[in-house]
């Protein structure tokens, strides 16, 4: 890591809060300002998602797409080195295609999300995040649970959670 343009954990957790409102305002000017030209999102939702400015376009862009009448809170945001974890949850009527691990189209739904956020410099390079439904679910296809997914987080994410007291 670049020491001279490396923001602390605080710097990079007030970076994350300012992008999120901003995006809440429709201000998509501050993806370019925020997210890094390598940006890349992992998420076993969304294996092939694009990398780089377009990438981060797309994952801001995306909620409108899936969701209506839709509200999100964030229930905690640690911050410990170069990551910043947020956990939120998100409520509405889901209007996207039929997908693994979401609700069936047109259902209401309650789904829990945890992100961790990798920060270089101040801008995000890696989103590491899963969006999972409240209830207990099979995933077509794939043939997991939601359980299993939250398994294969914690153990992607333990070396980032370590730090913090929960």
């Amino acid at each position: 890591m670049d020491q001279k343009n490396a923001k602390s954990a605080e710097e990079n957790k007030a970076i994350l809060m300012r992008f999120f409102s901003e995006l809440r305002k429709g201000n998509t000017s501050a993806i370019d300002e925020v997210c890094s030209p390598n940006f890349a999102f992992h998420s076993p939702n969304f294996p092939n998602w694009p990398r780089g400015l377009e990438g981060a376009r797309a994952i801001a862009t995306l909620g409108p797409s899936l969701f209506s009448d839709s509200q999100s809170t964030i229930d905690d945001v640690f911050a410990g080195e170069d990551k910043v974890v947020v956990r939120w949850s998100i409520n509405g009527k889901y209007i996207g295609d039929p997908k693994p691990g979401f609700p069936n189209p047109g259902e209401r739904f309650a789904m829990g999300a945890v992100a961790i956020y990798r920060f270089v410099g101040g801008k995000i390079v890696d989103d590491w995040g899963i969006r999972l439904p409240a209830r207990r679910r099979t995933i077509r296809g794939a043939e997991l649970n939601v359980d299993g997914q939250v398994e294969l987080l914690l153990r992607n994410g333990s070396r980032a959670i370590r730090a913090w007291t929960w």
